[in-house]
């Protein structure tokens, strides 16, 4: 029998490659880009930052997101990476490499 791995075995380096990959593959697809969740209100954009996901990012906005797309709150991508920068525990780094990229993209709060 074939089992999935964990997702605490599989190396986090992993996870970009294949999202960014799934991403191609949903947009060529037809996925909507600015698509919002019903519950918050947020985008596909908003979801990568708020998962420290650059690369994910750096496709999305390839793709033509917006940069300055607001959720439920109001809230811009940009600020819900400074948000998770300033959130207790865990490696920041992901998510100031974000708000650089989101920045040189003319993201504002």
């Amino acid at each position: 029998m074939l089992r999935r791995p964990s997702p605490a075995s599989v190396p986090r380096s992993r996870f970009p490659e294949g999202r960014t990959a799934a991403i191609k593959v949903l947009l060529r697809g037809g996925a909507k880009i600015e698509e919002k969740d019903d519950e918050h209100g947020r985008t596909p954009l908003h979801w990568a930052v708020f998962g420290g996901q650059i690369a994910a990012t750096q496709v999305l906005l390839d793709a033509g997101a917006d940069v300055n797309a607001n959720n439920n709150r109001g809230q811009t991508p940009l600020g819900a990476a400074r948000l998770r920068l300033k959130a207790p525990g865990g490696n920041k780094a992901p998510f100031q490499e974000v708000i650089e990229v989101l920045k040189a993209r003319g993201a504002r709060e």
